[in-house]
């Protein structure tokens, strides 16, 4: 099971993840998110000191999956959006993006997502359009690290990700007015080749 800390935007961020015969979860003081075998969201909780959302995926009569949420400024009310996946402000919502499209040497290499973005200030879900794609792979630190891009479709925005199963070598994301980077400070276990089904 992978542990350590990642410094996002100047801060710490001590982490845990593990996959196990349901899927995949990480958990930090920021994030802690349980995925799926598919890395669909099933359960996610994100805060940001007194701020929280707490959410997870479900399915409507039609087939078509829809992320629930409440946030601790209004916990009675519920918001909906039509997606399967969360991005928030942390390494373990990159590593489940990326992994939503292909586990470790899997063939598909790109695909469009639909996901509920929560970031701070107050953690207000935005649904955004995120197209996911693997960009070739590396050496890193004597770990073979996949290079990873996500785009989101509408503002232009692009995070750069060098992942190594379900760790976060390092990324940052550029564009418009965000600007946002991610280092792997400590790693105590190496990471996990976390497990996938076909089908996605």
């Amino acid at each position: 099971m992978p542990t350590g800390t990642y410094v996002v935007a100047g801060r710490p961020e001590a982490f845990s993840c593990a996959p196990g015969p349901a899927g995949w979860r990480y958990a930090s003081d920021v994030l802690d998110l349980v995925c799926d075998r598919r890395f669909r969201t099933a359960r996610v909780q994100v805060r940001d000191g007194a701020d929280w959302v707490r959410g997870g995926r479900s399915v409507l009569d039609d087939g078509a999956p829809v992320m629930t949420w409440v946030t601790s400024a209004d916990p009675g009310t519920e918001r909906t959006a039509l997606a399967d996946v969360v991005d928030a402000d942390s390494p373990g919502a990159l590593v489940a993006l990326a992994r939503r499209v292909a586990g470790p040497g899997e063939e598909q290499v790109a695909a469009q997502l639909a996901a509920v973005r929560f970031t701070a200030p107050g953690l207000a879900g935005l649904t955004v359009r995120l197209r996911v794609a693997r960009d070739g792979a590396e050496r890193h630190d004597g770990l073979l690290a996949e290079r990873w891009l996500l785009d989101d479709l509408d503002t232009g925005v692009r995070t750069s990700v060098h992942l190594a199963g379900d760790v976060v070598l390092w990324a940052t994301r550029q564009g418009g007015h965000e600007s946002w980077d991610v280092e792997l400070d400590a790693l105590d276990s190496p990471p996990s080749g976390v497990g996938t089904v076909p089908g996605r």
